[in-house]
């Protein structure tokens, strides 16, 4: 105003020496004074402008100069751009002898706090420690990244700063879909240097930021970067390009089969030659039989010689005839032949081996796929009754003879793939299941279930229930990660949504192997013409025959009555005929979300452990998997609980007093 008013003064001054008839020189002389009057007067103020701002950084950074006496010389700022007070393009700061001006965190304190001062960026461009003198520069660049970030950003930049210290830099980028990565530089890594704190701070970020955050740390670099996970797909496609021919024994040990995607595109696979077998478990419709598929798809691409005991008798029907599967038995005597002639076969090379005659790398590799294990065990031992010889086990052998193969089969080239509706103690606990290298959960499981293939009750029980072929896999450092699975075609044309094109693309394009068939036995007479039963000696000395399909159709036997009616009960059909039962037979209520869970007690924060239930939100009745259970990042005195949303597997996180209550569910224990 007082700028303003100089220069209307001038302006009416010269009007009146105008009036007056004044001389032109007149006029313009007492012009030029007005005009000099008001540049005066603008200098004057903007100079006390800027000696206000400078007067009061000289305040605020007083108490980190180590100095006795606060003096304006402390802080000099020049060279002013841009409006009318303007930002000073450098800032000259002296400190005192005390300060230890090798302290990183220090200089950040001194930068940060000119920076709020003089409203602008700063970074150190001159540190004289012998004159204890620190020179800033502007950073102009640095400041139209400031103003241009987003609320997003700078609500990231305020929450990371409160976690990690107000001398951090955070850099944000953003797209389309908001931040994509936060970078921060200068975190106290001495601090950090703990898991359990990085720990809460990822819960902190994950709870207070949209999307989902990936953390990478540089301790050592002082820096840290948050990139957006990438969502899992809800189908993918299997690699295009087929599996090399892995016959040759070097081939051979780096052969891996694709079986899911992890989040940032990382491919799982079954490293055959190492992890020795794959289990896969998952009830119906979790698309078990989708990855078994694929998995011999890609096992016979590669060449190997596969044998198939078709647990329900129709899942594999599109392999017969497959390019290098040999068997797919559908009876259960075949199906224990099968068995049979794979841990013969399995003896047999340990015995050349044994002898010199033959090392590991003169095998061919041989998988034995058993899908439905627990189903075709079920059968075999209702067989076993029948069949068995006098002075036999009431138990038949096949189990062992499985869990040889599991032991000893990688050192013969004998490998398995094990489909499973639910973990079965008798399979899943203990040697057994660690002799399955590879294994993965489809769908959803039960703590107890979780319990047996991850030892942790909280891993694969919230996985999305509409999920199809969502699954908990081992990764390469054989962590359970939660993954999407590879979707094959079933190259059976009967069945739903057939694709000749997709079956057609996943055809293995060598052929090394033929189809074989099992010797179909009869019963026969003897000299009085009393039938002589058949027992399980017999059956195990079948022999394995090319395939003949008019042998196979004469043996083909099909009830007359099922002929004539095919909705006639099969309860009259002999075991060998009968349709598979599937482990669903024996599942208690499934539309009961809290199957496997205790009823409802309370605890407090610090009693919970990994794989409880908790009601997050009474009025929603929404409820979490916990997961971890740490001491808060910022307050001693409460605690963080990490869980996943037991409806949609989200990660979320909540942090309560240590001397909350909270409505929970255990799991039950495993009988």
């Amino acid at each position: 105003m007082v700028i303003l008013a100089c220069a209307v003064l001038g302006v009416i001054g010269s009007c009146l020496l105008w009036i007056q008839e004044s001389t032109l020189p007149a006029i313009f002389a007492g012009t030029a004074s007005g005009l000099g009057t008001a540049a005066a007067a603008i200098a004057s103020a903007r100079h006390a402008r800027r000696q206000l701002i400078i007067d009061n950084a000289v305040e605020a950074l007083a108490p980190l100069l180590g100095v006795r006496n606060v003096a304006r010389s402390l802080v000099t700022a020049a060279r002013w751009r841009g409006g009318f007070t303007g930002y000073p393009q450098m800032v000259s700061i002296r400190y005192g002898r005390t300060i230890n001006d090798h302290d990183g965190v220090w200089r950040a304190k001194v930068v940060d706090t000119a920076a709020r001062n003089f409203d602008g960026t700063y970074k150190v461009d001159v540190h004289d420690r012998r004159r204890k003198h620190l020179k800033l520069r502007l950073d102009v660049e640095e400041m139209k990244k400031e103003s241009a970030k987003t609320a997003e950003g700078l609500r990231a930049q305020n929450v990371i700063q409160d976690l990690l210290g107000k001398d951090t830099k955070v850099d944000t980028t953003e797209d389309a879909d908001g931040i994509k990565s936060i970078e921060v530089t200068g975190i106290p890594s001495a601090k950090l240097s703990i898991g359990s704190r990085r720990s809460g701070v990822e819960r902190v970020i994950a709870a207070s930021m949209p999307g989902r955050l990936k953390a990478n740390w540089d301790l050592e670099h002082d820096r840290v970067e948050f990139q957006r996970r990438k969502p899992l797909p809800t189908m993918i496609r299997p690699p295009q390009e087929h599996s090399p021919i892995a016959l040759d024994h070097e081939v051979y040990k780096d052969f891996k089969v694709p079986l899911a995607m992890a989040e940032e595109e990382e491919l799982l696979e079954w490293w055959v030659a190492v992890q020795a077998h794959l289990m896969v478990v998952g009830g119906t419709g979790s698309g078990k039989t989708v990855l078994l598929h694929g998995a011999t798809q890609r096992v016979t691409q590669a060449g190997w010689r596969t044998w198939v005991i078709d647990g329900k008798r129709i899942e594999f029907i599109g392999f017969r005839g497959w390019p290098n599967v040999e068997i797919v038995a559908a009876r259960i005597e075949h199906q224990v032949r099968a068995v049979l002639a794979a841990h013969e076969l399995m003896e047999e090379r340990y015995s050349r081996v044994e002898v010199g005659e033959a090392s590991l790398a003169d095998f061919e590799p041989l998988l034995l796929v058993i899908d439905e294990l627990t189903t075709f065990l079920k059968r075999a031992e209702r067989w076993w009754k029948k069949v068995k010889p006098k002075g036999a086990p009431v138990k038949p052998p096949v189990l062992e003879l499985i869990a040889d193969i599991a032991r000893l089969g990688r050192s013969a080239k004998i490998h398995m793939i094990v489909g499973l509706q639910r973990p079965d103690v008798e399979f899943v606990g203990g040697e057994m299941r660690d002799n399955f290298g590879a294994r993965v959960s489809m769908g959803r499981l039960s703590p107890q279930g979780a319990m047996m293939m991850w030892d942790s009750a909280a891993i694969g029980v919230s996985i999305p229930r509409t999920a199809r072929g969502r699954a908990i896999c081992l990764n390469g450092q054989s962590r359970p990660v939660e993954a999407q699975t590879f979707f094959a075609p079933n190259p059976d044309p009967n069945s739903p949504g057939y694709d000749q094109d997709f079956v057609n693309s996943v055809r293995p394009k060598a052929t090394l192997y033929f189809r074989k068939m099992i010797e179909v036995l009869e019963a026969k007479e003897d000299i009085d013409g009393e039938t002589i039963p058949l027992t399980f000696d017999d059956y195990a000395a079948a022999e394995i025959i090319e395939y003949d399909a008019e042998y196979e159709k004469l043996h083909a036997r099909i009830p007359d009555n099922d002929r004539k009616n095919p909705g006639l009960s099969t309860k009259a059909l002999p075991p060998s005929e009968a349709p598979a039962e599937t482990e669903d037979s024996t599942e208690s209520d499934p539309e009961d979300p809290f199957q496997g869970y205790q009823p409802e007690s309370y605890a407090g924060p610090e009693d919970l452990t990994a794989g409880d239930l908790i009601l997050v939100d009474e009025n929603l009745g929404q409820w979490g998997v916990v997961e971890s259970v740490e001491p808060d990042f910022r307050d001693d005195a409460a605690l963080t609980v990490d869980y996943r949303d037991f409806e949609s597997g989200e990660p979320e996180t909540i942090t309560l007093s240590s001397g909350s209550s909270l409505t929970t569910r255990r799991p039950s224990t495993i009988d």
